[in-house]
């Protein structure tokens, strides 16, 4: 019997232990978000927080309560948490979610609020976010640092923008549908994305950015809504309210069945 209750107790210390994979990888799963110490900043619950100098891989979806703040934060860059280097994290699949949003009938509760982010990065410069979803947030994807990568990413069903890299980086391979805004780009270089039926402007940037070999449909604002310092190119664009605003274009754009102007 003592040896059954040591197993038991045993079994239960590892499904909510934070387990770094034998790459060296930390690796996050609902249980240990909750249980917290995902890293020396993380505290229970969420967000999860994030140091750098480290790799981290996402072992089943996250699901995060209406009253949460985030989901995954990253921690000031002070000496107790800075490490070096920046950060990787690799959604593996699964998706991180607003468990009070109803994808059914298109309701959030509670996530939506402006300062709640899937994904929140203020801090860490250099970041990688890889191979997974977001959903019913705000913003699905918030990134205030310079130097962003942002692939095979689907984000739908966010309340503000579904990706937004607000001091340079690449945007790429992604698919960005049905938020409010799709993607949001300074200093950015955003291609080979799908962006759809998002309920403002498509593809949205500020300043100094290239746009190309993108697929922007149905967006109830203007396909591609551009800063005077950005170009397009190869880029096809159908049925948007305008396609295009701004920008310059740099040639063979295809608006719906014509050639943008």
């Amino acid at each position: 019997m003592k040896c059954e209750i040591c197993i038991t107790l045993l079994a239960g210390l590892i499904a909510t232990t934070p387990a770094s994979a034998v790459d060296g990888v930390i690796e996050i799963n609902q249980a240990s978000a909750i249980a917290g110490g995902v890293t020396s900043a993380d505290t229970p619950g969420f967000p999860v927080t994030l140091v750098a100098g480290a790799s981290y891989r996402l072992t089943s979806d996250l699901a995060v309560n209406a009253n949460d703040v985030e989901a995954i934060v990253d921690a000031p860059l002070d000496t107790l948490y800075s490490g070096l280097g920046t950060i990787s994290l690799d959604l593996n699949g699964f998706s991180i979610r607003c468990k009070a949003y109803h994808g059914s009938r298109g309701e959030t509760s509670g996530c939506d609020n402006p300062t709640r982010n899937g994904i929140a990065i203020q801090y860490v410069p250099n970041v990688t976010i890889t191979n997974g979803g977001v959903t019913g947030f705000y913003f699905g994807i918030n990134i205030e640092t310079s130097g962003a990568r942002i692939e095979r990413i689907h984000a739908w069903n966010n309340t503000g923008f579904g990706i937004s890299v607000q001091q340079g980086g690449t945007i790429t391979n992604s698919v960005v549908e049905s938020n409010a805004g799709g993607i949001f780009g300074n200093d950015a270089l955003i291609t080979d994305n799908v962006v759809k039926s998002n309920s403002s402007d498509g593809i949205s940037t500020g300043v100094r950015s290239l746009v190309i070999h993108n697929f922007v449909s149905t967006n109830g604002g203007a396909g591609l809504s551009l800063g005077t310092t950005t170009g397009y190119r190869e880029n096809t664009i159908a049925e948007n309210n305008p396609n295009v605003a701004g920008g310059v274009n740099l040639g063979n754009n295809l608006c719906s069945i014509v050639l943008c102007p």
